[in-house]
């Protein structure tokens, strides 16, 4: 497989910025109505408005941290991905297939700006201008409405990236005053299941991020070194086998999906999970943001069987592909899957706790599987290992073959413990 390496990057442009809920202060998660504590998994914002005998209602938030924005906001765009697919039915007199949502701001200085996120979001009884004996209603006074959005069954599908952008969006953000911006979403028609987007707790899908413009200037190419491989940590390619004494996780799960079984093609997938891995520092995971390439390697007991290089720096989408996680680690997205069709990789460390989590998605055709029945040869050990160019860390894991769940010509997975 050809290596991949980007000639050119873009310096961040002074006035385009992406803030996500998982940056700073930020969080996200759903209320729901009949339960006393958040219910299911974290992973959605749920929003419902239910038409079934149980009255079972689902609120959305999602809170930005806006301390990093300098200047005046000209324009803003909020972006949610779907993880729900929107319902293919109505209530008596509403559009079949078209799910209606109101997006709110919290008011600049609300006494509950704060709120905790729980495991699983906020609950309805603490949850921010929440009207409790409404299904969709908010207190009044609390919240200043910003727009209206449609989600259509047959056109916005799980996966897609949906964008809502108002004047009123971008003038609520730029009068807010202490750098704490809720916004809210609520169904408007009624129904038996909800909409829904992903989380940053999401383990594959993007965040609620806002994209916010408060200058124009334009970046300028800078060049970027290619570096030379050598098959060891501290480079940009995988060895013929597995780096030892890489760090290895107490969790992590593997998924390759060959849709058709005929080696690289639309709608294929690509996810690795590394949970709770020993303690670590951002600086063990380089600089990615800046110089430090990335490379996935995957082994069967033929050799290696999947490598996946993903550059340091870059513009992705017109934006730096690479962001730093506070002081914690780095996150990846390139919609455009042009590397290796890697989409996105989340590295964020604990220095003082055996926490670290990574996680490597990719799809469709720029992912270089190879045809075969099973996907992997799976008589020995399948083993993962993620390494940069410019430090001699690396990580891992090892899946012996009874921790295969499933392994034909189509799909992989495989979990430990």
């Amino acid at each position: 497989m050809a290596a991949v390496a980007l000639g050119l990057c873009f310096p961040l442009v002074a006035g385009a910025i992406v803030i996500t809920t998982a940056d700073g202060n930020g969080a996200d998660g759903y209320a729901g109505s009949l339960f006393p504590t958040p219910f299911e998994n974290d992973e959605h914002i749920k929003v419902k408005s239910d038409r079934g005998s149980g009255g079972l209602h689902n609120k959305g938030y999602a809170r930005f941290d806006l301390s990093s924005v300098s200047g005046p906001i000209s324009a803003a765009s909020l972006n949610l991905t779907l993880d729900i697919a929107p319902e293919v039915d109505a209530a008596p007199g509403e559009t079949v297939g078209v799910d209606t949502l109101e997006v709110y701001g919290l008011n600049d200085g609300h006494a509950d700006e704060a709120w905790v996120e729980t495991q699983y979001g906020v609950l309805w009884a603490d949850a921010p201008a929440n009207d409790q004996a409404s299904p969709n209603g908010l207190l009044p006074g609390e919240a200043t409405f910003l727009g209206t959005f449609d989600l259509t069954s047959g056109v916005h599908a799980i996966g897609d990236t949906f964008t809502f952008s108002t004047a009123a969006l971008a003038g609520f953000l730029q009068a807010d005053t202490n750098d704490l911006v809720t916004l809210i979403f609520v169904r408007i028609d009624r129904s038996f299941a909800p909409a829904g987007f992903a989380t940053k707790e999401h383990p594959s899908l993007a965040e609620p991020a806002l994209d916010l413009t408060t200058a124009t200037t334009t970046p300028t190419p800078t060049p970027v070194p290619t570096p030379s491989p050598s098959p060891s940590p501290g480079s940009a390619a995988c060895p013929a086998v597995p780096l030892a004494g890489c760090r290895m996780p107490s969790k992590s799960f593997l998924m390759l999906a060959d849709k058709e079984a005929d080696g690289p093609g639309p709608k294929d997938k690509l996810l690795w999970k590394y949970l709770k891995g020993p303690a670590e520092t951002q600086a063990a995971f380089g600089e990615p943001d800046f110089d430090t390439d990335y490379t996935l390697c995957v082994y069967d007991d033929f050799g290696l069987a999947i490598e996946a290089e993903v550059a340091g720096a870059g513009s992705c989408n017109g934006k730096p592909c690479w962001k730093a996680i506070g002081t914690k680690g780095y996150k990846f997205k390139d919609k455009a899957t042009g590397q290796d069709g890697i989409f996105s990789i989340l590295m964020k460390g604990d220095p003082a706790n055996p926490k670290t989590k990574i996680l490597v998605t990719g799809k469709d055709a720029g992912l270089p599987f190879v045809a075969g029945n099973p996907l992997l040869g799976a008589g020995g050990p399948i083993a993962v290992r993620l390494s940069n160019s410019t430090t001699s860390n690396c990580w891992g894991a090892d899946f012996p073959p009874e921790s295969v769940k499933k392994n034909s010509e189509e799909i992989f997975k495989a979990k430990t413990p």
